[in-house]
């Protein structure tokens, strides 16, 4: 799309939202006083933009022309102009088609366009317009406790880490029905309500956070456009909130605030967890079933994702499949990229059903010792050593609350002693830490068979490690191989490239210089997985899976464990008379049924020594 129709399309994207929308403005803030500074202009502003995320065309020849699909997805976001936070999105798919001549198939496609963009786009702005009901969260100040103020208002009314409150106030700690916040600048006293402004139901504001990273998509796919179909399932399971994100309208809103030398704006709250994805769409296979005239057409996806916590320990691992067959007769069948744009869908709506499943719980352990280095009693065994955490302070007689938490400082888990686990401060400045002060723990998924920190191992070349025998490869284990490393082990594991796959959101949240998950760390021990398929007697295959570890970051280091386990796999029957490709593609299917499965229990065998 050129730059005249994108202006265009921005033009009609206005009037319609100023038919819509009674409250926008055509310019920047016009209903401030012209004084108003930079900063003040964000904080009272409300930037509605457009996004497409999709725009394809698919094609299915038949004996008489060609039948054309338009496949357009647009994506109406509200971005709050003082955090960069997303507060509102909405998103509608339409799908416009026609026949013709099978070399103006394209050309027609082309001609459309403009018109059906124009005609999604005023559905998605009235669509968007019936569901807007933005409200202010209101809190009252009931305390102080450690240099922070508490409020009457926690998970049950919405209330995240992170969240901006009132004039300057930030949330450091939520309760159930209680947080605690910094302030700048301000002193508000006891009694004094702190606002803020919200557009999405509390009860979807307390659940946690997911920012959802795509690592690898087929190609053809943009990001934006899977994100979203991620996002809205894992949404519509109820259990955590998708975190939409708005680069294009962060760097403008830097730019703004830099330009002005205005300070900087509050930012939106981190996450609670990370969602890494990585999504394959196999070759589709056809070939001829036992009815004469009769096709079978086989389409398949598969959607992987390790789920990071602040800290940046993967905490579950996680598979979704999108299968499809048609028993195709004549020429009823659907477009190849249809089916396949399906079986994408429904992997990705898998993954996320799969995720909200996953329900951990926080827990809590003392401080055995306090000062610069205390001792962390841990007899459960669920710290994970490297792993950077806040450290809580009870406080009592809070407006007749039993307790509340207050955060007191950071610390990091260094090594396993024989009464616990013992750590250092990991603030700027060193705090009174003291015995009894807790520090929360997430228990849920497989337990910890060691404590120990893996990373995946890299080559000589700087690239992930795969250590690949046969002369066989599987298109998914790539993408897989991490996957069944991270359900099985049953160690802290960390993604080394997720700080790289971060880094571009740093100006999206607040506090993100001290955000575990984004910082960047040296393994001391690495994984590297190991994959062999080679072909046997009878057409079968002879598979090897398993995982090796090295010491340091790099399969340069030394050996520490390594195995893995045996199979034999015997590939689905095809016809005599089947397509090679069909043939291949159909391995590729079994495969992934048989490696993956195989892959847990190998990760789950191996002898860590600790």
């Amino acid at each position: 799309m050129d730059e005249g129709a994108r202006q265009r399309v921005g033009a009609r994207f206005a009037e319609a939202m100023a038919a819509h929308f009674p409250q926008v403005e055509g310019r920047f803030a016009e209903s401030l006083p012209l004084d108003a500074t930079v900063a003040a202009r964000l904080a009272h502003t409300l930037v509605a933009s457009l996004r497409l995320s999709r725009a394809q065309m698919w094609r299915v020849d038949k004996p008489v022309g060609t039948d054309g699909y338009l496949p357009l997805t647009l994506t109406l976001d509200v971005t709050d102009g003082a955090t960069g936070e997303v507060v509102f999105s909405h998103t509608r798919s339409e799908i416009a088609q026609g026949t013709w001549a099978p070399e103006a198939v394209a050309g027609e496609i082309a001609a459309r366009l403009p018109d059906q963009l124009d005609a999604t786009m005023q559905r998605l702005v009235a669509d968007a317009a019936a569901t807007w009901q933005p409200w202010v969260q209101q809190m009252r100040v009931i305390g102080r406790a450690e240099d922070a103020l508490i409020i009457d208002g926690g998970r049950d009314r919405g209330l995240r880490v992170g969240d901006s409150i009132g004039t300057d106030g930030r949330v450091t700690w939520v309760g159930p029905d209680y947080a605690a916040v910094r302030t700048v600048l301000s002193r508000p006293e006891i009694g004094e309500v702190l606002s803020r402004r919200a557009a999405s139901p509390a009860t979807s504001l307390a659940r946690p956070a997911v920012l959802p990273v795509i690592a690898a998509v087929p190609p053809g796919y943009a990001i934006p456009y899977l994100q979203q179909i991620f996002g809205e399932e894992l949404a519509r399971g109820g259990q955590y909130m998708p975190v939409p994100v708005n680069p294009a309208f962060s760097r403008l809103r830097t730019l703004a605030l830099e330009e002005a030398q205005a300070p900087p704006a509050p930012a939106r709250s981190l996450p609670d967890f990370i969602a890494t994805l990585q999504i394959v769409a196999l070759p589709s296979a056809a070939f001829a079933s036992n009815v004469p005239g009769v096709m079978i057409e086989r389409h398949e996806a598969h959607a992987f994702a390790t789920l990071a916590d602040r800290s940046g320990r993967i905490v579950g691992a996680f598979h979704g499949t999108g299968r499809i067959t048609d028993e195709v007769a004549g020429d009823m069948r659907h477009s190849v990229q249809q089916r396949r744009d399906t079986a994408v869908r429904n992997a990705l709506n898998d993954l996320a059903d799969r995720i909200g499943a996953f329900r951990p719980e926080t827990g809590f352990v003392e401080l055995a010792d306090g000062g610069d280095a205390p001792l962390i009693a841990d007899p459960g065994g669920v710290l994970p050593l490297g792993a950077q955490m806040p450290v809580l302070r009870r406080v009592s007689g809070i407006d007749g609350r039993r307790d509340v938490l207050v955060p007191v400082g950071d610390i990091r888990t260094l090594a396993a002693e024989p009464a616990g686990i013992r750590a250092a401060q990991a603030g700027l400045g060193q705090v009174g830490l003291r015995r009894g002060d807790l520090v929360p723990t997430l228990r849920g998924g497989p337990p910890l068979r060691s404590r120990r920190a893996l990373m995946r191992c890299r080559g000589a070349d700087g690239a992930l490690a795969l250590d690949t025998r046969g002369g066989v490869a599987m298109t998914a284990w790539p993408m897989a191989a991490e996957l069944g490393f991270a359900g099985g082990a049953g160690v802290a594991l960390f993604d080394g490239d997720l700080p790289a796959r971060l880094a571009g959101l740093g100006v999206e949240f607040g506090e993100w210089k001290d955000f575990p998950a984004a910082t960047a760390r040296d393994p001391q021990e690495c994984f590297t997985p190991v994959i062999g398929i080679v072909p046997a007697a009878a057409g079968g295959y002879d598979l090897t899976v398993g995982y090796t570890l090295f010491g340091g970051g790099t399969i340069a280091g030394a050996k520490l464990a390594g195995g893995g386990l045996q199979s034999l796999l015997t590939p689905s029957r095809m016809p005599a008379d089947a397509p090679a490709e069909a043939v291949s593609a159909m391995l590729q299917f079994d495969l992934v049924e048989q490696v993956l499965p195989l892959a847990l229990k190998a990760a789950g065998g191996l002898s860590l020594g600790d």
